[in-house]
């Protein structure tokens, strides 16, 4: 092959290689059609077909066999090649533990004012969007922490040995006894910490939601539904072998529990993602919904709503899609499920050779054409171009070869400088929660980083996208989409932080803040009052990077993130969208804190003006007045994961203990012991 093939072709490999690297199994529905040109505050509209069901496991055959190919597909596995479980990130390290006992418990101490009937508030897990609870491993009503736990703990049981004096096994003191891992959840009156005490012990293990009096447990196969009044089991509901839980949330007394099934195509309907009752949870093929052009899919998403007090389904619905970086958010109205797109390489080459009509003779050109809008697969367009690119090449003396080799090369870094949003592009799928649906699905350029990359306000969605970087040929972009409730594109921002990535995201009110990241830290405003004209505002530019942002009130903003390794603390003042300034640093002695990478782990007091993050050494409680980042409380623990506050007391969960801080004077009143004897 010769040289100007190589250069183009090569060019198409590298990007399907970009694409499938940073999104694991990332697939394309609609080429370059989706959006052939993304202009700053125009109008966008998204070329996409109409959504309809399956009428019948032949037609979903059909539509597999006629969908562009997914090179990370396995057929007919058994295997789900599963991901890690959520539950995965619920592991305590915590080697060496002594069994759980009431005597090893700090003596109580006065505890002035507070009865077991005297709470006044209590926390809830940090979250996106306010009552909407999320999956986390600590959950407190106000009395009582619920604690799922997976810690080790020495066997009861003395280790034997034969003694030849004795002539009997005895037990061994030499021996140390071996531990074992005991998972479960924990329940701990809380109230008053001078009381504290595991009232209950449930031999399930999983990430918790809680609401009112109804705690469900998400296990990795399993989902419970308990009754905290009475300790009871309400129900349980069984995952099904080939299924994998995405997400879940809890509003409302409902649990919306998003699975996805990897795509069998010698079956690839119905599917079963669930049991209730033993019985299995049948979504039929015209329960699927698809667009009509079909799309690369080998995942089958299904978005269930259960009764958390009955544990029975009230509403299902089920899409194609493809397995990826998918990112979900749920707003009081909708539910949103973002995967990316496997982008056509060879038709980015067909438009890439089309673009520049000085590349090839016009003849070439008008077989280019013809071929593009052959209704073939990509592998078939993909030997054709070959065929004529290698043929047109053969023809060519040497001093023209190497002519066209410069401006082969030079065409495709025009073209992708140009067309760099072309290369990459996301699907968003949008569920209306009164009635499950799919809605709208809308496209647009780039990928998600997490659940905060999308926020629902006035009926739109706001959107932070990333288009990685095509090595010598473009830089990254990074931008933010208005779509209308259509899910049409309406308005953009673009160009933050230009050849960088975005590293955090969060939208306030008619406000959006985005953060990127590639040597040093632009902290970007935006204002997003009118939809169809976003505007980038201001800028700041500091050292390192903000991975989590949380509003502390009165046009303050912080950031949690990392410079040179080590956790950084930044506050911002946004008072002034133009000019946003840094009014506070603090370098924190460690080099990792879970709450850089989990907002769960984030907990603001607003009352105290104060908040929690954990560490590799202990737990840190900052102040925030005036402000002035300040450090108010340090706690030494080995594998701090959590904090929440009853009334004026603030409980930090490590892997051993609950320290009770007073938060009106900040002494530790309380050391609890959190092992388990059974």
């Amino acid at each position: 092959m010769k040289k100007v093939l190589i250069v183009l072709l090569a060019v198409s490999l590298f990007v399907m290689v970009l694409l499938i690297s940073t999104s694991k199994e990332s697939e394309d529905s609609i080429v370059t059609k989706i959006i052939p040109n993304v202009v700053k505050n125009k109008l966008i509209k998204k070329d996409i077909s109409e959504i309809k069901t399956f009428e019948s496991e032949a037609e979903f055959k059909k539509y597999l066999a006629q969908a562009p190919e997914d090179y990370n597909y396995y057929n007919d596995s058994d295997d789900f090649l599963m991901e890690e479980q959520m539950v995965d990130s619920l592991s305590y390290a915590s080697p060496g533990l002594n069994s759980y006992s009431d005597s090893g418990n700090t003596k109580a101490k006065s505890f002035g004012g507070f009865s077991k009937s005297s709470t006044t508030r209590s926390s809830k897990t940090n979250v996106q969007v306010i009552g909407i609870d999320e999956p986390d491993i600590v959950k407190t009503d106000g009395k009582n922490i619920f604690l799922a736990h997976d810690f080790p703990y020495f066997l009861q049981e003395p280790v034997l040995s034969f003694n030849e004096v004795e002539g009997d096994l005895v037990p061994d003191k030499k021996i140390t006894p071996s531990t074992q891992n005991k998972k479960g959840i924990h329940t701990i009156q809380a109230v008053p910490p001078g009381d504290m005490k595991i009232i209950n012990d449930l031999d399930v293990y999983g990430e918790l939601l809680l609401e009112n009096k109804n705690l469900v447990v998400l296990g990795d196969k399993n989902i419970y539904g308990y009754d905290i009044s009475n300790n009871e089991k309400k129900w349980s509901i069984s995952i099904n072998e080939d299924v994998q839980i995405e997400t879940a949330r809890l509003s409302d007394g409902k649990l919306y529990l998003l699975t996805k099934t990897r795509i069998k195509r010698s079956a690839p309907c119905p599917i079963r993602p669930l049991k209730i009752d033993g019985t299995d949870v049948l979504i039929p093929c015209n329960s699927i919904n698809h667009p009509i052009k079909p799309v690369p899919a080998n995942i089958t998403y299904s978005l269930m709503k259960i009764n958390i007090k009955t544990g029975q389904l009230d509403d299902k619905i089920s899409f194609v899609g493809s397995q990826g970086n998918v990112v979900t958010y749920m707003s009081l109205k909708n539910f949103y499920v973002s995967y990316p797109n496997r982008v056509s390489e060879v038709n980015l080459m067909l438009d890439l050779i089309l673009s520049d009509s000085n590349l090839f003779p016009i003849e070439l050109n008008e077989k280019v054409k013809k071929l593009a809008n052959y209704d073939i697969s990509d592998k078939s367009k993909e030997r054709e171009l070959d065929i004529l690119l290698e043929t047109f090449t053969e023809s060519l003396e040497d001093d023209k070869k190497l002519e066209l080799e410069s401006n082969a090369e030079n065409a495709a870094k025009r073209y992708f400088e140009k067309n760099i949003r072309k290369v990459e592009n996301s699907s968003i799928v949008k569920i209306p929660l009164k009635k499950l649906k799919v809605d709208n699905v809308g496209i647009i350029p780039g990928h998600l980083l997490n659940q905060f990359s999308m926020d629902e306000y006035k009926n739109n969605l706001r959107i932070a996208t990333t288009v990685n970087s095509i090595e010598d040929f473009a830089k990254s972009v990074n931008d933010v989409y208005i779509l209308d409730n259509k899910m049409n594109i309406v308005g953009s921002a673009l160009d933050m932080g230009k050849d960088e990535k975005i590293y955090s995201v969060r939208f306030i009110g008619d406000k959006g803040y985005v953060v990127t990241f590639r040597e040093t830290d632009p902290f970007y405003i935006l204002d997003l009052k009118t939809p169809t004209s976003p505007k980038i505002t201001g800028e700041l530019k500091i050292p390192g990077y903000s991975s989590y942002l949380h509003s502390l009130g009165d046009d303050l903003i912080l950031g949690i993130g990392k410079e040179d390794g080590k956790v950084k603390l930044s506050t911002f003042d946004v008072s002034d969208v133009s000019n946003p300034k840094e009014t506070s640093k603090y370098m924190l002695d460690e080099y990792y804190s879970e709450a850089v990478d989990n907002h769960h782990a984030f907990l603001l007091d607003d009352k105290h003006k104060v908040f929690f993050l954990p560490g590799s050494k202990g737990g840190y409680v900052f102040t925030f007045k005036n402000s002035n980042l300040e450090m108010k409380k340090a706690i030494s623990a080995d594998g701090v994961r959590r904090a929440l506050y009853i009334n004026d007391y603030l409980y930090v969960i490590s892997q051993n203990n609950i320290a009770v801080i007073n938060e009106n004077d900040w002494q530790k009143v309380q050391d609890f012991s959190i092992y388990n004897t059974k």
